[in-house]
């Protein structure tokens, strides 16, 4: 009798194991987005998700936290608004069980990004719908870091960027309300955790200072 309940509790232990790895997928909370795997959440790594049954699967990448990051450079490759990483504009899949596109693998150690947060002022007399930080050396802008929000003359933002921790030169690319454009090279970000952007106009020109 013993024996016999001590059988049928294995057995149930280990179908509840086996049912709850089942259960893997995409979780969304107030912190970002996180993937349980079927035993545990992501964490620390990129991994290919066909999250849409579709037998393709995109390449995402998760923090120490076990968060989905998204809309920045991560081991110097992009990741898209989605999540998914992205070479020129053009996500990245793989067929399950097959190779990844065009022969590309993408291959990390350790993390090559570090957060900068950006307090970014504007003086310029537009109003500013988008803005774009891209390293000095990359011929892609990435993504919008204003989020959609738009950035009033004479008004500041608070925005936090994750960039290549080996780039200490980055180009800024501020899009007006009006479709009007102002490009900023080679601004000096060496260093620095925490920094104020400042677009100023001067006479027919419109500069950007980086302040500690």
């Amino acid at each position: 009798m013993k024996k016999f309940s001590l059988v049928t509790l294995m057995t149930l232990i280990i179908s509840a194991f086996l049912g709850m790895s089942a259960f893997a997928g995409w979780e969304n909370t107030s912190y970002g987005w996180r993937y349980f795997d079927g035993y545990g959440y992501l964490a620390d790594t990129w991994q290919w998700i066909d999250g849409n049954g579709d037998g393709y699967a995109e390449c995402y990448c998760f923090s120490p936290e076990g968060y989905m990051y998204r809309n920045c450079y991560v081991d110097n490759e992009y990741v898209n608004a989605d999540g998914a990483w992205t070479v020129n504009g053009v996500i990245q899949r793989t067929a399950t069980g097959g190779t990844v596109n065009d022969g590309y693998n993408i291959e990390t150690s350790s993390a090559t990004t570090r957060t900068v947060y950006v307090e970014l002022y504007n003086y310029t007399g537009s109003n500013i719908a988008h803005m774009y930080l891209s390293g000095a050396n990359r011929d892609d802008w990435g993504a919008d870091i204003l989020g959609g929000n738009m950035l009033y003359h004479d008004d500041s933002a608070y925005v936090t960027c994750n960039v290549d921790k080996n780039s200490n030169r980055w180009d800024l690319l501020a899009i007006t309300q009006n479709g009007g454009e102002y490009k900023f090279l080679d601004l000096n970000f060496a260093g620095r955790s925490s920094l104020s952007v400042n677009l100023v106009r001067e006479a027919n020109a419109v500069r950007a200072y980086v302040v500690n």
